[in-house]
Order: structure tokens, then sequence, then C-alpha cells
């Protein structure tokens, strides 16, 4: 039987693989970014230490940037402080004897509540940093702050639909 953690490396592949493909085929106009990577972060097990996430995050963001992007490093720049954000609120919301106990987060260990607040900290500092890096001198502030909040709500909405078929846990019979 499979562990949520290697369960989660097979999703992990394919996300990263349908980002890619995202990336270099569907254009969804200038003002949205649609992003999978950090629900990658989501994905990875509560008790790997920071620099394992850190370096399982850069594996996971160097193929997007490598073959599809164009701009070597720029998705690897935003994950990065991504990951640590993840970190954060992770420790604000769980002690630490529940990281060592639990595998993956999802909705049904956080509650929804505490998940939403947890993907939209990861969500918002990868998105702030991809946009301002993506449009670093060519754009205006409020072009800026227009694509980061709507490509924020899409990106949310796209996180609470994948974590009802990928992290929720399955019922014990």
């Amino acid at each position: 039987m499979k562990t949520g953690a290697q369960h989660n490396t097979l999703y992990i592949i394919l996300i990263v693989i349908i980002q890619t493909i995202i990336t270099s085929f569907i254009y969804t106009g200038p003002y949205l970014t649609v992003t999978l990577l950090p629900f990658v972060i989501l994905m990875m097990p509560v008790n790997w230490t920071t620099a394992k996430t850190l370096i399982a995050a850069t594996l996971s963001a160097l193929p997007v940037d490598l073959f599809a992007e164009g701009v070597i490093g720029l998705n690897t720049a935003a994950i990065l402080p991504a990951v640590l954000a993840r970190e954060g609120v992770i420790r604000a919301f769980t002690a630490n004897d529940q990281r060592d106990r639990e595998g993956i987060i999802s909705a049904e260990w956080l509650g929804w509540l505490r998940f939403t607040v947890l993907a939209s900290a990861v969500l918002i500092v990868f998105l702030v940093l991809y946009i301002i890096f993506e449009c670093a001198g060519t754009r205006p502030t409020s072009f800026i702050l227009l694509k980061t909040a709507l490509s924020y709500a899409a990106n949310l909405a796209i996180y609470a639909l994948l974590q009802q078929a990928v992290l929720k846990t399955p019922k014990n019979r």
C-alpha cells in the first residue's frame, strides 16, 4: 500500500507536467496567470524539514522554467519564499507533535478556513514575486496589482477543486 507521501509524489510530477503544458500552450491573457506550482508546495509532507521542502520545490519549478517559461529562474525565484511562507503558517497552525504524526496537509486535517489561509499565504507570496519579476520595469503598478488580484482569485478556486481531488484523505473502512 502506498503512503500519502509516495502517492503525492506521482501527483506532484503530474502537476508539474500539467503546469508546463499550461504555460507553453494556453494563453490566458495579460491579466491572468494560472499557476499550479504553489499547490505543489501544499502537497509536500508536513514533516519534511524546510531544507528538504526547498529542494523539492526547486526541483519542481525548474522543469517549468526550462521547458516553458523562457526565463530561467522565474518560477524558482518566486517559489522559494512561498515555501518559507508555508513553513511559517504551518508552524502557527500545528504543534510539533502533529507535524511528526501527520503526512500531508488537507482541508480535512486543518479545516477549510485554516487551509484557505495557508493556500492564500503561499499563493500570494508566489504571485506577488512572480508577477513583479515578470513585469519588472515594463508594466505600471496598477497593472501588477490587478493581475495579482485576478490571478489570486482564479488560482484559489482551482486549488479548492484540486484539494478535493488530490489531497482528500481516503476513508478507512
